[in-house]
């Protein structure tokens, strides 16, 4: 996660701006939405998220069963909610600065990456009269961050030569990248069934490979495994060593969807006497 955001609010800075004009101005420059609560946490005002929770509800949400100060998280990705929950409830609970980055749903159903952070502001006698903070939307910072972070991922791949692997379980097509279709002997760009996989598996490994990856499907966990195998090349009958590695990635509801591993050569390793 960023560790900056779009502003710093601390509460000497609300006190000494807290007419609505200043806070409008300062929200419209930075593209921000303000929110106000109580003391307990609820609402004083709509804002940007009223307008979502008034639309339909988000996947995995449960309308009217939060308290009134937790309504907020229901227009957050049912990943994050539970995530973000426990945050806001020990800020309300301590009066410490809150602040989480989470994604939010958008109008149109999709979600954004967004930083929340509020403070509270307190009276003469130093308890607090209300909290006020902002939301910032933080997509593209988030998405032009993690494309940087493939590009690092992609050349560390192909600098060791890794072939990664991506097995569609209902279709049963396996998309491959470039290091590993060379390594299977392949074309790039041209998906394999898992019959032209299986074959290209030395027979007496083929039982092994099918043991894990079965046992994966199975397990009900995290769906990881591995193994060492031998592939004889399609064209020249020449056999090598690769190491698998597999994980299941489920689908929303929870069922295998896909297979995503990765395939190394390691023939060199098993030539050592």
């Amino acid at each position: 996660m960023p560790e900056d955001s779009h502003t710093d609010l601390t509460s000497a800075h609300i006190a000494h701006d807290t007419g609505d004009e200043r806070i409008d101005v300062i929200a419209d420059i930075n593209s921000l939405i303000v929110w106000r609560a109580a003391p307990d946490g609820s609402p004083l005002q709509p804002c940007g998220v009223s307008d979502v929770l008034d639309d339909a509800p988000a996947e995995g949400s449960a309308p009217h069963s939060a308290p009134h100060s937790e309504t907020w998280l229901e227009a957050l990705h049912p990943d994050d909610r539970e995530r973000v929950r426990p945050v806001w409830r020990e800020a309300i609970r301590s009066g410490m600065v809150f602040q989480a980055f989470y994604r939010l749903r958008q109008l149109d159903g999709s979600f954004r990456w967004s930083h929340g952070c509020g403070v509270p502001l307190l009276d003469d006698d130093g308890r607090i009269r209300e909290w006020i903070g902002t939301i910032a939307d933080i997509e593209d910072k988030m998405a032009a961050r993690h494309s940087r972070s493939d590009a690092r991922i992609r050349l560390a791949v192909e600098a060791n030569r890794i072939g990664i692997f991506d097995l569609d379980l209902a279709s049963g097509d396996i998309w491959c990248s470039d290091v590993m279709a060379d390594i299977m002997g392949q074309l790039p760009d041209r998906p394999l069934t898992r019959a032209q996989a299986r074959a290209l598996v030395h027979p007496d490994d083929r039982p092994l490979l099918l043991e894990r990856a079965g046992a994966a499907l199975a397990s009900g966990g995290d769906g990881a495994w591995a193994c060492e195998i031998r592939l004889v090349h399609p064209q020249s009958g020449a056999t090598s060593w690769v190491e698998c590695t597999a994980r299941v990635m489920p689908d929303q509801s929870g069922k295998p969807a896909r297979m995503l591993g990765t395939v190394r050569d390691v023939t060199a390793r098993h030539s050592q006497p």
